[in-house]
């Protein structure tokens, strides 16, 4: 069954005016004069209006193995690490979590994006500048010292779905240095566009890489028919449990391979393999 390629108006006007409320109120946020207060405001909009924003495009996520939510509280921060293949990605996980998103000023590029982001109280960070690094694990450190939960793409860039990249580790140090965080894997398997499961011959309606632009991604998302989305949660581990960042990107990279479907042309698509408990 092919994918729709048509846009609906209803769902562009109802993901539109999502977007508009979403600028408005957080906009209004930077009123706030408490730094801690304005981000726990828009962190709790950020993730009422992803809820509003993957109903209105069609997106459902199941969480089969989703951890009891705690409240923010300093000393217990989490670090939340997923592959990523879409800015789906995004709209899913703010719609499970009130998490602060690492992302690469590679963003800033389209300007949209940018704005959103910014709104949305993301920590951007510079990928191929290693001047910056200290800064940028100090700003990770107090986000994680503070309770906050943080959602990291450790592969540094989203793929086509055929595989898992490596698990890059430098900004993992934030978590080693900092006492009581915890570390969640996170595995993100999109399971069908419009009931036909993913497979080589639709990703591209879903997935952002290579050449691809902002423009052509966003235009198939919000020309998509229901998209379903599992997101299958290890169980936290603490990160002082690893000597190094480097062990630890790769267990959680071990982790999250374990379970992961590669997108291929025509595979099979059975049930999901049991998840793996964290050491």
């Amino acid at each position: 069954m092919k994918a729709a390629t048509k846009l609906n108006p209803l769902r562009a006007f109802a993901a539109v005016s999502v977007l508009e409320s979403f600028l408005l109120f957080g906009s209004a946020m930077s009123l706030i004069p408490s730094r801690e207060a304005r981000l726990t405001a828009r962190l709790r909009l950020n993730q009422l209006l992803a809820r509003g924003l993957a109903f209105a495009i069609g997106l459902r996520v199941e969480t089969p193995t989703a951890p009891r939510k705690r409240p923010n509280e300093p000393g217990r921060g989490r670090l939340i690490l997923a592959n990523h293949v879409s800015i789906l990605d995004v709209v899913a996980l703010a719609s499970l979590e009130e998490a602060v998103f690492v992302t690469s000023l590679d963003v800033t590029q389209s300007p949209p994006i940018r704005w959103l982001a910014t709104i949305g109280g993301a920590a951007f960070i510079e990928r191929r500048n290693r001047n910056r690094r200290d800064d940028e694990l100090a700003m990770l450190q107090r986000f994680l010292a503070a309770g906050r939960t943080v959602v990291l793409f450790p592969e540094a860039t989203s793929t086509d779905g055929s595989q898992i990249l490596r698990f890059r580790n430098g900004l993992l140090h934030a978590a080693i240095r900092t006492p009581g965080v915890e570390i969640v894997p996170l595995c993100l398997q999109y399971r069908s566009i419009g009931g036909t499961p993913v497979d080589a011959s639709n990703r591209d309606r879903i997935c952002f890489y290579g050449e691809m632009t902002m423009a052509t991604h966003l235009r198939r998302i919000i020309t998509n028919p229901e998209v379903r989305l599992e997101a299958q949660y290890f169980a936290p581990f603490p990160a002082r449990d690893f000597r190094s960042a480097a062990d630890l990107a790769a267990h959680a990279e071990f982790l999250v391979r374990s379970v992961y479907r590669p997108i291929r042309a025509n595979l099979p698509r059975g049930p999901s393999p049991a998840i793996l408990r964290g050491r």
